[in-house]
């Protein structure tokens, strides 16, 4: 059966099962979740949440869905242990819960300076001291331009579906794309999972132009039938 956490996590995506009203349809309809300053309100909110309680916030999609990808990835074939890069990294759930894997050089980036000061707070609150330099966490906007360094991994938990959802989605995306392959090393890894795109879209889209990743693998999550519809909660793919 499907785990009632699934069920919850379900209806806090964004446009569930409604991937499009029409096949030819290739973008949502743009919304304040596509904007930064959103998600510097959200981050405004979880910090001082974490100050006053110690309540390190959402864990987008839900803690299921996190560890599920985190060892998804790290069961990969040569999985890289090392130079990791989380885009939009929120509270930066995802690189703490790696980081119990072995994993290490993990870099998590966000658009939003409210999210980064909250990774560093978490950071400093719950990992030993001579392990926090494994981490480090910087403010930046990823389809403005591409970092400098290169990575084995890029991680992506929901950041596109937001960028899908930008005023000007069609160009964030694109920049998105190309800026993601201008930081990918030679035969590393880009992980991405959604809520908003099928598994389908998203091969389809990561592997025509700008991108023009290759399809690597992917996760098999459960079916649901939710509205009259039928398909998974989310998409995992590797390129």
């Amino acid at each position: 059966g499907i785990n009632a956490e699934y069920m919850g996590t379900l209806s806090e995506c964004l446009f569930f099962f409604a991937m499009s009203s029409s096949e030819e349809e290739e973008d949502f309809e743009s919304s304040a979740l596509g904007t930064q300053e959103h998600w510097d309100q959200v981050y405004e909110r979880e910090l001082g949440v974490f100050s006053d309680t110690g309540d390190k916030g959402e864990v987008w999609f839900g803690e299921r869905c996190n560890t599920t990808v985190v060892a998804f990835v790290a069961a990969l074939p040569n999985a890289p242990m090392e130079g990791v890069l989380d885009l939009g990294t929120g509270n930066g759930a995802f690189l703490f819960a790696l980081h119990a894997h072995g994993f290490r050089g993990l870099h998590g980036v966000d658009y939003s300076a409210p999210s980064v000061t909250l990774c560093q707070r978490i950071l400093e609150a719950e990992v030993a001291s001579d392990a926090q330099s494994d981490f480090k966490f910087s403010q930046h906007d990823i389809t403005a331009a591409p970092l400098e360094q290169q990575y084995a991994l890029l991680h992506d938990k929901g950041t596109f579906d937001a960028i899908s959802l930008h005023p000007e989605a069609a160009l964030a995306k694109a920049r998105y794309a190309a800026n993601a392959r201008a930081m990918l090393r030679t035969g590393g890894l880009l992980v991405i999972t959604s809520c908003n795109w099928t598994q389908e879209e998203l091969i389809s889209f990561f592997t025509s132009p700008p991108a023009s990743f290759a399809y690597h693998s992917h996760v098999t999550w459960p079916t649901v039938r939710f509205g009259g519809k039928e398909g998974s909660p989310f998409a995992t793919v590797a390129f």
